[in-house]
């Protein structure tokens, strides 16, 4: 059971390690060489933003899954699932809009 674990999370990790130097490259490629900077500051204090409210976020959506146990006996504890999938779904709806291709004008 344990070994598989190590294994899950190993790849869980090496996964969210990819994505935030995949975002950090396309965001450097994609800012103009005098705002650099300032992207990269912006960027680094998004992320931040994010893994400061993320653990708030899914505290809130326990905690409210818990107290509609009474109202949605069966349901509620399926709302924090709910509500992260419709966060993914909006967090890939927004990537369509990313360019294939930097250098081409949209």
């Amino acid at each position: 059971f344990w070994p598989i674990i190590i294994v899950l999370m190993t790849m869980k990790n090496a996964a969210g390690v990819t994505a935030f130097t995949s975002s950090a490259i396309i965001c450097n490629n994609s800012a103009p060489p005098g705002h650099l900077a300032t992207v990269n500051g912006v960027g680094q204090s998004a992320a931040s933003l994010a893994r400061a409210i993320g653990p708030a976020m899914a505290g809130l959506s326990w905690s409210l899954a818990i107290r509609l146990q009474t109202a949605l006996p069966g349901l509620a504890q399926f709302l924090p699932f709910s509500m992260y999938a419709l966060l993914a779904c909006v967090a890939l709806w927004v990537c369509t809009f990313i360019p294939a291709d930097l250098e081409s004008k949209k």
